[in-house]
């Protein structure tokens, strides 16, 4: 059932941030219709994919969701949504305010036919400085937060072994002393430079630039066994091969093979969250564009000749059943 049954959610979001979030309300077990243009949510189209509009990028972010195409800068698109929005219990949008209020589709607009409605856009920026307007694409975002100046800054942080690469914090104390005695170097517990916090802080050039040194001398999988052992936080430098075979994730079965009906056997990844009363299942698959338009229209009121009309004019679209690409019916 998944403990947001019976919330409905349309969903005009595309690319990442918002249908990952949308997603994620899916596997809880909302009722997530995914409003797309005519021409679909643009990752479809990043591949390599099986069949046209159906890329790896999308099938991982659009599960547990339902799809209609409407076109909402023809009126009888604008009218589809307001319908589907006047049940709804939340609309969430990530374009710019400024196109929705240009759709007429702003909260003022939406309110007016539900007034209870969560009204929600996801922005990269505030919304209240001159940032406002800009695009949130991530290699943006990096560079102006900040993370791209200290992922250039950061050298042996992940630490480069003989044979690869760890991820290792040493931080408190105990920690160093630790890291001293299963390491056996007395040298540096001597060196004032590495025996204190204080020493570490204001030397941490050296501090780093040692480790990498040193860390360089072993394999992966020697580190592992000796840091785990001495009871410091460590862990591997995952590829984005090697992750599928991390003992933790494959024993929670985190990456699980389904069937999907056009796409065949895809990898998912199981929703994270645990309920106790509610236990969350993936309701279904990343859908195909429009896949669902028919079945919601008539949940929202419209008639078979209301709906032929619909897809006569290219409002909305159905898809094919045997295929992943479009037709239109006439």
């Amino acid at each position: 059932m998944g403990p947001l049954q019976g919330v409905k959610i349309i969903d005009m979001t595309s690319v990442l941030m918002g249908p990952y979030a949308t997603q994620t309300l899916g596997d809880y077990g909302a009722d997530v219709i995914k409003v797309e243009s005519p021409d679909g949510d643009i990752t479809r189209q990043i591949g390599p994919a099986r069949n046209p509009g159906m890329g790896p990028l999308f099938l991982n972010c659009n599960r547990s969701k339902r799809s209609i195409v409407l076109d909402l800068k023809q009126p009888a698109g604008r009218d589809a949504l307001l319908k589907l929005a006047s049940t709804a219990d939340v609309l969430i949008y990530n374009v710019r305010p400024a196109a929705m209020a240009r759709l007429k589709l702003g909260y003022e607009d939406v309110a007016a036919v539900n007034p209870r409605i969560v009204y929600a856009g996801l922005f990269g920026f505030g919304q209240d400085g001159p940032y406002a307007a800009k695009p949130a694409y991530d290699d943006l975002i990096q560079g102006s937060s900040t993370l791209s100046h200290l992922i250039a800054r950061s050298a042996d942080r992940p630490y480069a072994t003989s044979d690869g690469f760890i991820s290792v914090i040493i931080y408190t104390d105990r920690q160093w002393n630790n890291f001293f005695a299963a390491t056996k170097r007395d040298d540096l517990r001597n060196d004032p430079r590495f025996a204190t916090y204080h020493g570490r802080l204001n030397n941490i050039d050296d501090v780093y630039g040692e480790l990498g040194r040193y860390f360089a001398t072993r394999t992966t999988a020697e580190w592992l066994e000796l840091l785990i052992k001495a009871d410091i936080p460590v862990m591997p430098v995952h590829t984005l091969t090697s992750i599928l075979d991390d003992p933790h994730l494959k024993a929670v079965d985190f990456f699980q093979q389904v069937e999907h009906p056009s796409e065949g056997t895809i990898r998912s990844m199981r929703p994270t969250a645990t309920w106790f009363d509610t236990p969350v299942e993936m309701p279904r698959l990343a859908p195909r564009r429009s896949e669902h338009a028919v079945e919601i229209l008539k949940e929202h009121g419209y008639s078979e000749t209301e709906i032929a009309a619909l897809l006569r004019d290219g409002v909305t679209q159905t898809a094919d059943p045997n295929k992943s690409d479009m037709k239109k019916a006439v």
